[in-house]
C-alpha cells in the first residue's frame, strides 16, 4: 500500500511541476 502511495504522490507531484513549467513558459511567450 506504501508504494502505491507514494507513486501516487510522486505523479502529482511531476504533474505540478509540468503545470509549473507550462505556465512559466506560456508567461515568456507572451
Amino acid at each position: 500500500v506504501v508504494p502505491v502511495v507514494d507513486g501516487k504522490v510522486s505523479f502529482f507531484n511531476n504533474q505540478g511541476t509540468v503545470d509549473l513549467l507550462a505556465d512559466i513558459t506560456g508567461y515568456f511567450s507572451k
